[in-house]
């Protein structure tokens, strides 16, 4: 059993005996040699020091482990796609956020209904990808792309449209758009442009590229 603590006096360099009668002054800055009572009592400390420093020595380690552990995977996790959805018919709409979220590696951080919002969802949540519907109730122009891009440059826009108009394509590319999905394909292309998109290259759908080639 480890021997019991000395008062303070006794282990504080130079103490003295003050408020304790007179005892004589023992420890560090004793005017005589220690006794063997302080040979023990010191070295009783030394060892309660050791024992107190390994463990926390050990649980530094561990917690350091831990937290690379933590780093490490989260450093290994892709980063997981964006995309805000802009389109006015419900159904179609819930049916592009499933295919999108069936994906692993793929985000659907908001839905909007007409250009505006879009408009406003894209400034302030700045999405890696927005899939632009081009025939909502507000009308299509190539200036509407461009004022996207404009608030969010870091946004690339995949556009759909339920018409395969080679002219359409043509002006929503040329406008900034790095996508082109003809709707009624979506199911076997969207993700692909999505992916596509988000690592800035282009995609269009194979009917549309051979008639505009």
């Amino acid at each position: 059993m480890a021997a019991p603590l000395m008062p303070l006096h006794v282990i504080v360099p130079g103490a003295g005996t003050a408020g304790i009668g007179n005892s004589p002054r023992r420890g560090c800055g004793a005017s005589r040699a220690p006794s063997p009572d302080d040979r023990r009592y010191f070295t009783a400390c030394e060892r309660q020091v050791s024992t107190v420093v390994a463990g926390r020595s050990r649980a530094y380690i561990q917690t350091m482990r831990r937290v690379q552990s933590i780093d490490d995977h989260t450093a290994s996790a892709p980063r997981r796609t964006s995309v805000v959805l802009a389109n006015d018919h419900p159904g179609l709409r819930r049916s592009l956020r499933s295919l999108l979220e069936r994906e692993d590696d793929v985000d659907v951080v908001a839905e909007v209904s007409d250009y505006q919002a879009a408009l406003h969802e894209v400034a302030i949540d700045h999405p890696d990808v927005l899939v632009l519907d081009l025939r909502m109730p507000d009308g299509f122009s190539a200036n509407r792309i461009e004022r996207l891009r404009a608030v969010s440059a870091g946004t690339e826009i995949v556009v759909t449209t339920m018409l395969m108009n080679e002219a359409l394509a043509n002006e929503a590319l040329k406008a900034g758009a790095i996508g082109f999905v003809v709707a009624d394909s979506a199911d076997r292309e969207l993700v692909e442009a999505v992916r596509r998109a988000r690592r800035g290259l282009p995609f269009m759908s194979p009917r549309v590229r051979r008639a505009v080639a």
